[in-house]
């Protein structure tokens, strides 16, 4: 009797999730896995359920699915439906391929992270997640590591409410049966049908991505110039993905990582103050969060916080800060930058004469007496194009209330300019405009890629708050009164007060309103008004209200 077993491998894959696909991965131990597409980027991992070797093929299809041919002749066409079609397959086989073939879960694609990949896959007891080839598998109790190697080891997990089926996961392979591993004898002793319908219903798969989120530096411990009360936090996140520090549930800092995932920032804290730091990373994959706890020793010194080392400028215009001592003296390549009473200095901009790698000497004579000297190295090239200004067309207090925003970019040496890969038009020598679209609420980073004529490419990033839950309201001007009109959210309420006293409660909104306030504002006559116009939706959320003071006159 030929016993197939399924085989896990661990994998990397470019994918677009706009088009179907069918990508096959070929490991060294031979294991296949394919992710097909479907409809409105829907796609469904398969697992093949054969060990092959070198003589095994895998063969396009007529209709664009796969066929696994192995030395045997069995074979499985994977068609565009959900259905598997098998032949030549031994009788005791087919339970387990159809089970375990075809697995619908939600629409995600793999999402590359600085040349690595990650990704979960949920069962109701078993966690699996790959990150650059490296799986991490954790049980229930997450809190628990199982296995971590470059292939899975081999693991145990009972599925739920059954005391001898589990999931055991060896050198890449996984099958289903007795802890022991005697698949054969389980299958013998009660049949493959029952055996395998139960762990059907035992097993939810679920392929999702997950962002990434690590702090390197600083380690429990960490030094900070006496009274500056500033350190550096750097870690490791998605791409671009927007990082905020928390303290005590008060946001202290946010920075966007680079195309690297790398990001770096100074926090404020106070020297012997130990505290317990909630890093999270917003990205298009989700949220990730993590706490750090840090404790900081006083000490005397020289910290810079601009520019960091590496960075590329195409502008010889290069802006130094940071903090040291009170009362120090501070200087960069000869140039003294003041320092102010609680020890910050800069922003000051140095010029520099020539491009290339530039090793910028600080200076600080410490007003301990403490004489500091720090390297900071960084490159010019200012053939490279850069982005000048950035703008968004209608925001209101920092934040967008459509999806879609209109966005103007400012450049240098620049003849195509791009946002999140779509080309924006040029409407001036370095000048651009486009639109930039979003599918989710909160912090968006944007990448935009500029090119010079002769091709060179520079990247930079942007962030946008959106928020087109919460209702708007636009108030038209000029203001008549005692007329007033405007637009809000459909179905918003909209509450109006002169004086901080109500006059119209809450009037839904069919998307616009207008109101005579003749009456209303009648006592009010030969004086000056304030008048407040808020909105509110039906769960609450509050638009940002309208106030504007008027002198009213009705004989006017």
């Amino acid at each position: 009797m030929r016993l197939v077993t399924i085989v896990f491998t661990t994998f990397c894959i470019v994918c677009t999730c706009a088009m179907p696909y069918a990508v096959t991965v070929f490991p060294a131990n031979g294991t296949v896995m394919v992710l097909r597409g479907g409809a409105a980027g829907r796609w469904t991992p398969v697992l093949f359920s054969t060990v092959i070797d070198a003589s095994d093929a895998v063969r396009t299809a007529p209709d664009g699915g796969a066929w696994l041919v192995t030395p045997g002749n069995d074979y499985i066409l994977l068609g565009n439906n959900a259905t598997a079609q098998l032949s030549s397959v031994s009788d005791t086989a087919k339970p387990m391929m159809s089970s375990l073939l075809l697995r619908r879960g939600k629409a995600y694609a793999a999402v590359k992270n600085s040349g690595r990949f990650v990704w979960e896959l949920v069962t109701p007891t078993l966690r699996v997640r790959v990150n650059n080839g490296r799986a991490l598998v954790q049980a229930d109790d997450e809190s628990r590591m199982l296995a971590e190697s470059n292939t899975i080891a081999e693991i145990i997990v009972s599925a739920p409410g059954k005391d001898n089926e589990s999931m055991r996961l060896s050198s890449g392979k996984m099958i289903f049966g007795k802890q022991d591993g005697s698949l054969s004898a389980e299958i013998a002793a009660r049949g493959a049908d029952a055996l395998f319908a139960e762990v059907r219903a035992a097993e939810q798969w679920m392929f999702r991505p997950v962002p990434s989120l690590a702090v390197t530096v600083p380690q429990l411990t960490t030094r900070v110039p006496r009274s500056s009360g500033r350190f550096e936090l750097r870690g490791l996140s998605d791409p671009f993905a927007v990082i905020t520090v928390n303290n005590d549930a008060i946001e202290i800092g946010r920075v966007s990582a680079n195309s690297n995932g790398e990001f770096s920032l100074h926090i404020p804290i106070q020297p012997k103050q130990q505290c317990d730091l909630q890093v999270t990373a917003y990205t298009i994959r989700g949220v990730a969060t993590l706490r750090h706890q840090v404790r900081c020793m006083p000490e005397a010194g020289l910290d810079i916080i601009a520019p960091r080392e590496g960075d590329v400028f195409a502008s010889k215009g290069i802006t130094f800060s940071g903090i040291t001592l009170p009362g120090s003296a501070v200087s960069v390549q000869g140039y003294d930058i003041r320092v102010a009473s609680n020890g910050m200095f800069g922003p000051a901009e140095i010029q520099f004469r020539n491009d290339g790698v530039i090793r910028a000497n600080v200076h600080c004579t410490g007003s301990n007496g403490v004489v500091t000297n720090r390297i900071r190295t960084f490159t010019i090239d200012t053939s490279l194009p850069a982005l000048e200004w950035f703008t968004v067309e209608g925001l209101r207090n920092g934040t967008a209330l459509s999806p879609d925003v209109t966005v103007r970019l400012g450049t240098k040496n620049s003849v195509y300019a791009s946002i999140n890969g779509f080309p924006l038009t040029r409407t001036g020598k370095n000048t651009f405009e486009g639109v930039a679209c979003v599918f989710a609420d909160g912090a968006q980073t944007f990448v935009i890629e500029l090119m010079t004529a002769a091709g060179k490419k520079f990247r930079d990033a942007r962030t946008i708050i959106f928020d087109t839950e919460s209702p708007y309201l636009t108030v038209k001007e000029p203001i008549e009164l005692p007329s007033l009109s405007g637009v809000t959210k459909r179905g918003a309420f909209v509450t109006v007060r002169v004086n901080d006293a109500i006059v119209i409660d809450r009037s839904e909104s069919a998307g616009f309103f207008s109101f005579d306030l003749s009456k209303k504002l009648a006592p009010y006559k030969g004086h000056n008004v304030k008048i407040t116009v808020s909105c509110e939706d039906r769960y609450g959320r509050k638009g940002i209200p309208f106030t504007v003071t008027r002198y009213f006159d009705l004989s006017h």
